[in-house]
């Protein structure tokens, strides 16, 4: 039979040392946690898009978008002096009304003047 310290045999020892590393385990993976509290990884896009970004979204060329947005279809955020941007959930609902429109067109063409006969 194999002895342990003090010359305990291992049988009589296992139990305790099984019980002792639950309890050390128990107590120190709440202290980790504490410590290492991981910061959440952000998975949102971001709120604001660029002209180029806008432009492959929407499928358009920059001098269209520009246009557009002069024309009030879009409306186009100035972030400091210079930089131009798009609002990102706007731009989403303009996509999604587009695809709405695609799907069940209500063209002014299609309906006669004078009512339905």
């Amino acid at each position: 039979m194999a002895h342990f310290f003090f010359n305990e045999p291992l049988d009589r020892l296992a139990p305790i040392f099984k019980e002792w590393v639950k309890e050390a385990i128990h107590e120190l993976i709440p202290a980790l946690t504490e410590i290492h509290d991981p910061v959440p990884i952000k998975d949102d896009p971001p709120e604001y898009l660029s002209p180029s970004e806008t432009c492959s979204l929407l499928g358009l060329s920059l001098p269209t978008l520009r246009k557009q947005s002069k024309a009030g279809i879009y409306t186009a955020y100035r972030v400091g002096n210079r930089k131009i941007q798009y609002r990102r959930s706007e731009i989403e609902k303009a996509i999604q009304a587009r695809r709405i429109e695609h799907l069940f067109p209500m063209s002014h063409k299609s309906v006669k003047k004078g009512g339905t006969r």
